[in-house]
C-alpha cells in the first residue's frame, strides 16, 4: 500500500510539473481587442494527462485542478475589465455581481451532480468546461460594452 501511495504521488508530481510547463506556454490575452482562447483549458488538461506515464483519478484531479486555476484566472481578468467599464453604472454592476454569484452556485451544483453521477474526477472537468463557457459569455458581454 505504501508503495502504491508513493507511485501515485510521483505520478501526480509528474503531472503538475508538466502542467506548470504548460501554463508558462499558454498566453492570456487580456487586451481590449483580443478574446481569451477558450479551448486552452482543454489543451492544458490534455497535455497534462498525456505527460503522465499512467492515468488514474489522482492524475485526473491534478490536471483538472490546473485547468480550473487557469480558467478562474482568466475569468477574474475579464470580470475586472467588465467592472472597470461599468464603474459609472452601479445598477448594472450590482446586477452582474448577483448574476455571477447565481452562476457560481449553479456551477457548484452541476459539478456536485456530475461528481456523484459519473465520479469524482468528472467534477473538475465539468468545472473547467463550465468556466470556459462562462468566459465565452463574459467575452461577448465585454465586447458589447465598447
Amino acid at each position: 500500500m505504501r508503495l502504491l501511495t508513493l507511485l501515485f504521488s510521483c505520478l501526480f508530481a509528474t503531472c503538475l510539473i508538466g502542467c506548470e510547463k504548460i501554463s508558462n506556454n499558454v498566453e492570456i490575452k487580456s487586451t481590449k481587442e483580443d478574446l481569451i482562447k477558450v479551448n486552452k483549458y482543454q489543451d492544458a488538461y490534455d497535455k497534462c494527462i498525456n505527460a503522465a506515464p499512467m492515468v488514474n483519478n489522482s492524475v485526473v484531479d491534478g490536471c483538472t485542478d490546473h485547468s480550473v486555476e487557469l480558467a478562474d484566472k482568466d475569468m477574474n481578468i475579464l470580470l475586472t475589465q467588465i467592472y472597470a467599464k461599468l464603474k459609472n453604472n452601479e445598477g448594472t454592476t450590482e446586477a452582474l455581481k448577483e448574476f455571477q454569484a447565481a452562476w457560481e452556485k449553479y456551477l457548484d451544483e452541476e459539478v456536485r451532480f456530475d461528481s456523484w453521477y459519473v465520479g469524482t474526477p468528472q467534477g473538475g472537468i465539468t468545472r473547467y468546461k463550465g468556466i470556459s463557457k462562462r468566459i465565452d459569455y463574459l467575452n461577448d458581454f465585454l465586447k458589447d460594452q465598447k
